[in-house]
């Protein structure tokens, strides 16, 4: 005769345990049926801008055409027309250099400074999410927070230059407005909005 070894009696938390293993098991089969099956399915074909058909290699990108061998002219930004005064199309210009890549004019350090800080006021406010209940709370906060900031810098950083101290001070002003909360609490905004 062979030796087998009595049944152990499994208690809840073994139950439970051998039950979610066997859910993940699952799980993974059906995944990889799935990825499987995808792979045995052909590529879609790869999708092109609008109005830039693929060229071959070495083909001129807008040879004659409508647009005479010239690219087509970009679109006139926002609140300005395409269209000159005489009725014809006028010439578009790439963004300048004058231009910040965040859509803020360069010239005016505050806007910059407000850009910079609101980033890093939600990078923080972010650290404390589970004090906060809605996301509309959270766009209040930071929103409240980040004129806070700006106001503060105005009177001490007149240039609004950003350096590691003004974030550190960021950080500080974050950190010190939720360790007001007390814990178990969640963060609730003034009724004035």
């Amino acid at each position: 005769p062979i030796y087998q070894p009595a049944p152990v009696a499994q208690t809840a938390e073994q139950r439970r345990l051998a039950a979610e293993l066997e859910k993940t098991k699952r799980e993974m089969e059906e995944m990889k049926r799935l990825l499987l099956s995808q792979q045995q399915q052909p590529m879609p074909p790869p999708v092109h801008p609008v109005g830039y058909p693929p060229q071959p290699m070495g083909a001129q990108p807008f040879p004659g055409g409508a647009f005479g061998g010239q690219p087509p002219p970009r679109a006139a930004p926002s609140g300005t027309s395409a269209w000159s005064s005489n009725g014809a199309m006028a010439a578009v210009t790439a963004p300048s250099a004058e231009t910040a890549g965040d859509g803020t004019d360069p010239k005016d350090p505050k806007k910059r400074f407000k850009v910079k800080a609101s980033s890093a006021v939600i990078d923080r406010v972010t650290l404390h999410k589970n004090k906060i209940k809605r996301k509309e709370d959270f766009k209040h906060l930071c929103r409240k927070l980040t004129h806070t900031v700006v106001e503060k810098e105005e009177k001490s950083n007149p240039q609004f230059l950003v350096t590691d101290k003004t974030m550190k001070k960021i950080e500080k002003l974050v950190d010190q407005f939720f360790d007001k909360i007390p814990e178990g609490s969640h963060y609730k905004p003034s009724k004035k909005r």
